[in-house]
């Protein structure tokens, strides 16, 4: 399970709502609403409703793809059948030939780690409920018999270089880096469940740094990304 610094800021310029809560089901929101700010739920609202609009059938859409016997949705089969077999063979990341394999230039990863880090983590409020989330989450794959582990997954060398030495508001308390805020809270976490700790950011053995982003290595290190897992789950 992931454990990005980011995700427990709960006073970041810009929100990761997008894949942290979007997706979740309205069910699931409902039963937990004490979880998520007031910001966070009309937001959710407003988004499920603007997309259940946009992606509703359309009679036009539905008559293009039975066109000639269906032949574009044979063309989807195809890159099904296409995605599983890269699925085989590069340990469980779905690229294609088409797919763009970006590496920023040193300077210019720099540069926007310096933007990403004034993005998510100049500002930094601890957030309880998102730590309380992740405990949740421990219970329930232990209460399952899963075997789990957490993985902190690699950043660039300069963004993380910022985690280190850049310190951040806090409000009224000293200023401090993000790992000096996060790290000892997450040790703690991790030796009151018994959890694992996979720490791509300081593990002396991977070596893969191309990234696309600060915070997203690019297609040519996936397979380094999953030997660095896979090796891991015998334990």
């Amino acid at each position: 399970m992931d454990e990005s610094i980011e995700i427990f800021n709960s006073s970041s310029i810009l929100t990761l709502d997008e894949v942290l809560f979007y997706g979740l089901s309205p069910i699931f929101v409902f039963r937990h609403l004490d979880r998520y700010s007031y910001s966070d739920l009309t937001g959710y609202i407003v988004k499920k409703l603007f997309h259940t609009a946009k992606n509703r059938p359309r009679w036009s859409v539905i008559r293009a793809r039975a066109k000639d016997g269906g032949i574009l949705a044979k063309g989807y089969s195809k890159l099904r059948s296409e995605i599983w077999e890269n699925l085989k063979k590069q340990r469980g990341s779905a690229t294609s030939d088409s797919s763009p394999r970006v590496v920023l230039p040193a300077e210019l990863l720099k540069k926007r780690s310096n933007t990403d880090f004034k993005s998510y983590l100049s500002n930094f409020t601890f957030n309880p409920k998102m730590l309380a989330n992740q405990a949740d989450a421990i219970q329930i794959v232990k209460q399952m018999g899963i075997s789990y582990a957490m993985i902190w997954v690699r950043v660039a060398r300069p963004y993380f270089e910022l985690y280190k030495t850049k310190k951040v508001s806090m409000g009224n308390q000293n200023e401090k880096t993000p790992y000096e805020i996060m790290i000892p809270i997450l040790q703690k976490l991790h030796e009151s469940t018994g959890t694992s700790f996979w720490n791509m950011n300081e593990d002396k053995e991977y070596h893969c740094d191309d990234f696309s982003d600060p915070g997203h290595m690019s297609p040519n290190c996936f397979n380094d990304y999953a030997d660095f897992i896979f090796k891991r789950l015998p334990k």
